[in-house]
Parts: structure tokens; sequence; C-alpha cells
């Protein structure tokens, strides 16, 4: 079954970017996929006729131009909070399953023969993080295989991510996927919407699918999220490409100009 992926980035991130498409093409089967979508909320020419060197590779219009100014700022949220509604778009048209990966990630092994596809829902499940955590659900990873049956679940995320009271944090994308996904446990709203029954979800740990600073990946993680962590002294793109445990992995994927 071929599946869509789908990442946002703006030029503040691009160099993340290149390691996301370098990666991804080094790694992943591309039998398994069909398209790859690069939401745009800020690239500059340049970077899209890069994105588009790809095979497969669509690059989707926001109208945003955002640029990073801080972990959690308005041009962080605008970029962050575009994804929902152009994945419903991709699902309503294509009808495949469609997966989210953070532009700040490194693919190490191909994902896709982790996935249950007997389940509506794919996420990153946080309870392996060192620590503890603020929400059990990360929006770093996520996938959606049921087209037709999500859309209630996707929209009660989304507007619990512009409008729910219950989300005390700056970041809201995790609390409120975390909060859609309680609902769904306990009375099965969203799939009883799609005119079926509760929506089955799959759960893969943080250290499998989106291992970062403070989880506890396993030996060879399936992808590496350089998360940011301001409190350990990662927050800039720079920084992030510092972390120790992704040092081996990203020397292939950039060039000889981007300094790190």
């Amino acid at each position: 079954m071929k599946i869509n992926i789908v990442t946002v980035c703006n030029s503040s991130y691009f160099i993340f970017l290149k390691i996301w498409l370098r990666s991804f093409h080094a790694t992943l089967n591309l039998d398994n996929i069909k398209t790859i979508y690069v939401i745009n909320t800020g690239l500059l020419k340049s970077e899209i006729e890069f994105v588009k060197s790809f095979p497969n590779t669509e690059i989707v219009d926001t109208g945003l131009e955002t640029e990073f100014t801080g972990l959690h700022e308005e041009g962080w949220s605008s970029s962050t909070y575009s994804k929902l509604p152009v994945i419903k778009r991709i699902l309503a048209s294509d009808k495949i399953p469609t997966y989210f990966v953070d532009v700040d990630c490194i693919f190490v092994r191909d994902f896709y023969e982790l996935l249950d596809f007997s389940r509506d829902l794919v996420v990153c499940d946080c309870s392996d993080r060192q620590g503890g955590y603020h929400s059990r659900l990360i929006g770093s990873f996520y996938g959606f295989n049921s087209p037709d049956r999500v859309i209630p679940f996707i929209d009660s995320w989304y507007n619990k991510i512009l409008y729910s009271k219950a989300v005390k944090h700056a970041w809201r994308e995790s609390p409120s996927l975390t909060l859609t996904w309680e609902e769904e446990l306990e009375s099965g709203k969203h799939g009883k919407s799609a005119g079926g029954k509760q929506l089955l979800m799959q759960g893969i740990l943080e250290g499998v699918i989106s291992a970062s600073f403070l989880s506890r990946p396993m030996e060879v993680p399936y992808i590496l999220h350089m998360k940011s962590e301001g409190g350990y002294g990662y927050s800039t793109p720079e920084e992030r490409l510092r972390m120790p445990y992704v040092q081996e992995f990203i020397g292939d994927y950039l060039d000889k100009e981007d300094h790190v």
C-alpha cells in the first residue's frame, strides 16, 4: 500500500529540510511512497527549486511567510498550525494513508515496516521519555490510515489547537492531540461521527519513531528528532544540529557551506 508523507517548512528551517529530504530518499523504499508534500510557510524561490528537484515531491503553498524568531512564538505557531487543514485536503483528494513527520527529523531506518494499516490512526507515544512528559502524545510523527473515518478527529484536534481553554501550554498541538484521543477512548465520538465504531490507534514509542534528546531511544531508532530543548542549550537550528546524538547521521546530508 502506498502512502503520502507530509512536512512543513519555512526558510529558517531549510537546513533541516535538506537533511529531511536527503535522508528520506537514502533510507525509505520509494516504491511505497506516492507523494511527498512539503507545506511551504516561507521558503525562498531557490529553496523551492531544491525541493522540486526530488522525485514525487510537491510544494503546497499556504500564503504564509513565517520565520523562526523563537520557540512557540507567532511564526512558529502559524507554521505549525497550518498542517492539519492541508493534511485534511490531501486525505480528501488522494484517499490513501497520509503521514506527517516534523521537518527537524533524520530518517535512519525505513519506518514503513512498523505501520499497522488495520488501525485508523498512528501516533507517537511519549511514555518512554526520561523525566516525564507534558502530554502523552506528540505531534512530531502521526498518520491517518482511514481517510474517510478520521476527518471528525482532525476537525476536533484542530479546534482544540485554536480554541480549547483546557490547553494550558504555549505549545498547543501535542496537548490538543492527547485531549482529542482521550475523548475518543472515552466515548468513541469521532469514529461514531464518521458513521462507524471507535477509532483504532497504533501507538509507537517516541524512542523508536521520533527519538529525541530526552526520549529513551532504541539502539538504532527509525527516525531521529532534533527537537528543541532550550533548557539544555538547544533552541536554534544551528544549536540543534550540534546535538550529540545526531552528529554521526547528518554529515552525508549537508553541503560544505552548511556550518554546524
